[in-house]
């Protein structure tokens, strides 16, 4: 069964850029669905699906309360944005195309994508690697 036979997407205009190139819709696991859909149905009125105290989540609550799940799971903390440059980074990767990772990335830009790269944290090229390619 396809996950998103049964999810209603709904594009709403707050990208930071404003632009229609940040409204995008990502692939979801079957367990990220069920868990949206928990949430919205403790709040099946408001427009957001994730509130804090009545209000919309900003990046530094959600990077807070990462911080303090991050230390009870006794795992390193990274905020959001830097999640944002290991998945860009991971996707690449793995192999998946430019056109694909900066569709799901929201970038307008190829280069805002290629800015998001982080390559050099992929592990180190062998002298025969770096040889081959400049000679």
């Amino acid at each position: 069964m396809n996950i998103f036979q049964e999810v209603k997407y709904v594009c709403v205009n707050h990208t930071k850029s404003g632009l229609k190139e940040g409204n995008r819709t990502q692939p979801l696991s079957d367990k990220a669905v069920a868990v949206l859909k928990a949430q919205r149905r403790t709040n099946p009125f408001e427009e957001y699906v994730f509130l804090y105290k009545a209000a919309p989540l900003v990046s530094n609550t959600i990077n807070h309360h990462l911080m303090r799940i991050c230390e009870r799971a006794d795992v390193p903390y990274m905020s959001s944005h830097k999640i944002r440059f290991w998945s860009v980074t991971n996707m690449y990767a793995n192999g998946m195309q430019q056109a694909d990772i900066q569709r799901m990335a929201g970038h307008a830009d190829p280069a805002t994508t290629d800015h998001y790269k982080r390559v050099s944290r992929l592990g180190d090229i062998d002298t025969n690697s770096w040889n081959e390619m400049f000679g």
